[in-house]
């Protein structure tokens, strides 16, 4: 019966860093993530500021900063 305590007790703290470690992976995945999808919106909102400056200057509207 001890034996089979110890390989359970094993078992239980090998299942507790592995999932340890999944969590750090993902919280690192979901960093990365956030940052790439950080960067396209700033990107997109450049080209969105460019179009309506774009679009302002041939309607003959006056320019403004957004």
């Amino acid at each position: 019966m001890s034996d089979e305590k110890m390989d359970f007790s094993s078992a239980l703290e090998e299942l507790e860093l592995l999932l340890e470690t999944a969590e750090r992976r993902l919280s690192a995945a979901v960093k990365t993530e956030k940052r790439r999808l950080e960067r396209e919106m700033d990107v997109q909102l450049v080209q969105l500021e460019k179009n309506v400056a774009r679009l302002s200057y041939r309607n003959g509207a006056e320019k403004k900063a957004i």
